[in-house]
């Protein structure tokens, strides 16, 4: 992320491994080195504008698109989905 986290909460080579059922990936465009980071993943989302970037292929789902577009979407939904009561607090 451009430096924006330090080392120690970075994934991939020069950071973590993480193992995760379903790793969420927004914004990322999943270079060797991240990829390396979330190789024992069983699951991949990718949300990101270039559907070529190397995540794609990583992918189980992509989402083509601006990844704070589709964030804020997704989040606007969630609203309206509580607000209907179609999902109970605490299981989003």
């Amino acid at each position: 992320m451009m430096g924006k986290f330090p080392r120690s909460k970075q994934i991939g080579a020069s950071g973590k491994s993480v193992s995760a059922t379903t790793y969420i990936a927004v914004g990322i465009s999943g270079a060797v080195q991240h990829l390396q980071g979330i190789k024992a993943c069983r699951h991949v989302i990718a949300i990101n504008c270039d559907p070529g970037a190397p995540i794609i292929k990583r992918a189980d789902l992509t989402v083509v698109g601006d990844a704070e577009e589709v964030m804020q979407a997704l989040i606007a939904r969630v609203g309206q989905a509580r607000a209907q009561s179609e999902t109970p607090e605490g299981q989003v």
